[in-house]
Parts: structure tokens; C-alpha cells; sequence
């Protein structure tokens, strides 16, 4: 019959010494995958987050790793031929997302022609078109003095 592996108990003096280890071990050029860092320690890289909500001196560390660990993505997706790879992975990794602009079919000569209406015809306009009486009665469509 097989033993059941014994559960480690991380104690706030091992995340003590977590902590310099993950900084000493970040600080070196070719160390920024975190998720290779926890493997070498003998443990997930969810453990790492883990940490970071039980022990606050892990967590100011872990949040300056994954910054250095981001950095370094960066800095190698900029001397890369093909930074595809690198953007995927800070998509991933980082929490970067890509811009999305949205068309909302505005013209510009719309936006002018509205422009010069007051804050209280646009008002009435929007109740009366919410109380269902748009049908029955046009916005007066008074024009700001000045």
C-alpha cells in the first residue's frame, strides 16, 4: 500500500526566505519564467500566488517579479525577428490586451449640428423619448444662446 506524500506546511519563516531567494533568482538576465522559478522550488507556479495572499512580504516580491518578468518578455519581443510569440505571451502572461476601436457611425457634421443645442433641449428630448411620447412630440430643438 502507498504512502500518501507528506503535505509540506509553508511557514511564514520559509516565505521569509522565499522572498530573497525569488528576488536574488529574478535579478539574473536569463531568469524571468516565473512558472520555471516554482518548479525549481519543488512546487506549482499557483503556489506563487498563493504565497502572495498569505504572506505580504511575498507579495510586494511577487508583484516585482512578474513586473520583471514582463519587462523581459518586452525587452526580448523587441530584439525578436517575429515578436509574435512575445505578444501572446504578455497577452497571456502580463494581462496585455490589443486596442479596440469602435466605429459608432458619428459623422463629424453630426456631432457640429448637435453640438450647439442646450443641455436642457437634449434633456426634455431623452425623457420624452424614455416616457414613450417620442412619437407624439418632437424634441423643440431650442438652440443655446451665446
Amino acid at each position: 500500500m502507498k504512502r500518501a506524500p507528506k503535505k509540506r506546511i509553508y511557514t511564514d519563516e520559509y516565505l521569509d526566505k522565499l522572498v530573497i531567494i525569488l528576488l536574488a533568482w529574478i535579478k539574473k538576465p536569463k531568469n524571468y519564467w516565473l512558472g520555471k522559478f516554482a518548479e525549481q522550488q519543488g512546487f506549482s507556479r499557483n503556489r506563487l500566488a498563493e504565497f502572495a495572499t498569505r504572506h505580504d512580504g511575498f507579495s510586494a516580491a511577487y508583484e516585482l517579479a512578474k513586473q520583471s518578468q514582463e519587462n523581459k518578455i518586452v525587452a526580448m519581443g523587441m530584439k525578436a525577428t517575429h515578436p509574435t510569440f512575445h505578444i501572446f505571451t504578455l497577452k497571456n502572461v502580463a494581462g496585455w490586451r490589443d486596442k479596440t476601436e469602435i466605429d459608432h457611425g458619428i459623422q463629424e457634421e453630426t456631432l457640429e449640428k448637435y453640438a450647439s443645442y442646450s443641455i436642457e433641449a437634449i434633456t426634455e428630448a431623452v425623457n420624452q423619448f424614455t416616457s414613450g411620447s417620442a412619437g407624439r412630440a418632437k424634441a423643440s430643438g431650442s438652440k443655446a444662446s451665446g
